[in-house]
């Protein structure tokens, strides 16, 4: 069943007044129920900003024209004001590139969770500090985490202790729908591998709705079902390949079905990236 459906989805910067860049153009797609659906293109191509816009959390300079994005069968696209923030409030949820996630420096981790938990409370929940804290250290196993983690600060964390983290709280709302924009991009190497490792695992236990932007086609292909590739700027989906193979088998990033797809889907990007670089040679 659809969770999402945006149909000819425009949207422009104006970075002065009067002039508009057109970031993406006349983009249709559809997102089922539980479904992990990469974004991939080369870079500058609008992928992130097609994120936002699906989720509408887009901000100034960009801005949405044109187009239908139904969530649920509801019409957010032309919502404002305090039934578009309900929507998103319910709705969705982001996880940004690490260090970018707004951890407060001179908050605890059990604190960062504790605001999450009381804005998201429903009437007469027991919101005790006990109760809270308990609440908390189930968020953390859930991401690999002990419990002790909910006394330390944010620069007490490594880079993906951080991001697992950030997956955490996202995760509190119960979100139906989870933004990642390129999540890993700044993490070193072997931390990359095996915070992608974890996220098909937490995906795996607490299924969800996921958009994930990626830099990295192989990152997308281990963990998306399908993906969608995005043509040069203004952005459009120009093809969207299946990856649904069974993605626990042993030595995955070597089986060939999985270089198969990697070759096919960064034959797309690169080709719309000559294509681009030709455009723009004087």
């Amino acid at each position: 069943m659809a969770l999402l459906e945006a149909k000819g989805v425009d949207v422009f910067y104006e970075p002065n007044r009067g002039l508009k860049i057109w970031s993406v153009r006349d983009v249709d797609l559809t997102l089922d129920e539980g479904e992990f659906v990469g974004l991939v293109g080369e870079s500058g191509c609008g992928k992130s900003t097609l994120g936002f816009a699906l989720t509408r959390m887009l901000r100034p300079p960009a801005h949405l024209e044109g187009g239908v994005i139904l969530f649920d069968g509801v019409d957010i696209s032309t919502l404002e004001g305090e039934p578009l923030r309900r929507q998103r409030r319910n709705g969705f949820a982001i996880v940004l590139q690490s260090g970018m996630n707004a951890l407060n420096p001179v908050r605890s981790i059990e604190n960062h969770f504790a605001d999450i938990f009381k804005a998201h409370a429903r009437d007469g929940e027991d919101l005790s500090a006990g109760t809270l804290r308990a609440r908390g250290a189930v968020l953390l196993t859930n991401v690999q985490l002990y419990p002790d983690v909910l006394d330390r600060f944010p620069h007490e964390l490594s880079g993906g202790m951080r991001q697992r983290v950030a997956i955490a709280r996202a995760l509190v709302s119960g979100p139906r729908l989870l933004l990642m924009d390129e999540p890993f991009g700044a993490l070193d190497a072997q931390t990359r591998h095996l915070m992608q490792t974890e996220l098909q695992n937490i995906w795996r236990r607490t299924p969800k709705t996921v958009v994930f932007v990626a830099h990295d086609v192989q990152e997308a292909v281990y963990l998306a079902g399908r993906v969608a590739v995005m043509s040069a700027r203004p952005g459009r989906i120009m093809s969207i390949v299946d990856t649904g193979f069974d993605k626990t088998q042993p030595d995955i990033f070597k089986a060939r079905q999985f270089l198969d797809k990697v070759d096919e889907i960064w034959g797309l990007v690169r080709d719309e990236a000559i294509k681009a670089q030709r455009g723009r040679d004087p």
